[in-house]
């Protein structure tokens, strides 16, 4: 009998087994069947920025490389883009009323051939009817598998363009720069905070430099690396990691942050003075010295 209950147990369990491994295959068959592809195509540049006078006009040209083995075809639309507070809050809604009469596509849907490439130009005219501030327009491309198969694969905003239209805009932001000192570490971390509270997209860009109370450079570090970009009524962080090692345990060093808010703008500074204390350092000396004390001690007691 306890044979028997322990066969069919078995078999159960294999059975069990076997359905778990075919559900894996179908559903690795439908995913690899069914799932869609990464958008293959390529736009350059990525971004672009873009400053107009009132009555001003440019055409801005993207270069559409279609990337896959097959041919493809992709449909063209501007948006209006918000950055978000990071790039995992960017988004995108159809392109404002209010900017839509002043900026165009001259492509809408373009068919490529396996590693085809064309050329899409965008055009944008600040009339006088355009109100002057700064804009963030997006290049979207929707990607179907086939030339004018209408199957949808993919769609997204691969290009950015940073439009200023000038006039009577403000320029203003708030800043604040901090440091982090952590017991027991070597490195050290600087804050730099940015508020976009004017009308114009910043863009910070200058360097860190540290040095000791004597004036010697020890370190200069670049800060916002990637170039990225403060839209108007935002707030970023750049965090500026510097690596101390080599800096004495004990001392007081100053920081002296140079940085220009966008380009063409005038640079300002700020300074910070850091002492740092490595209780590391000074508990690793503090040991040997106590370990060597001791060895001394304890030969001159045996020598007596």
């Amino acid at each position: 009998m306890d044979g028997k209950v322990f066969a069919l147990r078995r078999g159960l369990s294999l059975f069990h087994a076997g359905l778990f491994l075919v559900s894996v295959l179908i559903s690795a068959f439908l995913v690899f069947r069914f799932a869609p592809s990464a958008l293959a195509l390529e736009v350059s540049p990525s971004i672009v920025d873009l400053a107009l006078e009132e009555e001003g006009r440019e055409t801005m040209d993207f270069s559409f490389s279609n990337t896959s083995d097959e041919d493809r075809y992709y449909t063209i639309d501007l948006v209006s883009v918000d950055l978000g507070a990071s790039r995992d809050d960017i988004s995108a809604t159809p392109l404002d009323d209010a900017l839509s009469p002043f900026l165009s596509v001259d492509l809408q849907a373009i068919a490529l051939q396996e590693g085809e490439e064309a050329t899409v130009s965008v055009s944008a005219h600040a009339s006088s009817d355009l109100i002057p501030g700064s804009y963030v327009i997006g290049v979207e491309v929707t990607e179907t598998t086939g030339a004018f198969s209408g199957v949808l694969v993919r769609g997204g905003f691969l290009s950015l363009i940073f439009l200023t239209v000038e006039g009577d805009i403000t320029t203003s932001f708030t800043h604040d720069f901090y440091v982090d000192r952590l017991p027991g570490s070597s490195d050290i971390i600087g804050t730099f905070v940015v508020e976009n509270t004017g009308d114009r997209i910043l863009q910070p860009s200058g360097v860190l430099t540290v040095s000791s109370l004597f004036g010697k450079d020890l370190q200069q570090l670049q800060i916002n690396p990637n170039y990225s970009r403060i839209p108007p009524g935002q707030v970023r962080l750049f965090e500026i990691n510097f690596h101390a090692a080599g800096f004495a345990p004990l001392g007081l060093y100053q920081m002296q942050l140079e940085v220009v808010p966008w380009g063409g703008g005038e640079s300002f500074f700020l300074e910070k003075r850091v002492f740092r204390f490595n209780w590391q350092s000074f508990a690793f000396v503090g040991i040997g010295f106590f370990a060597l004390s001791f060895l001394v001690i304890l030969r001159r007691r045996r020598s007596k």
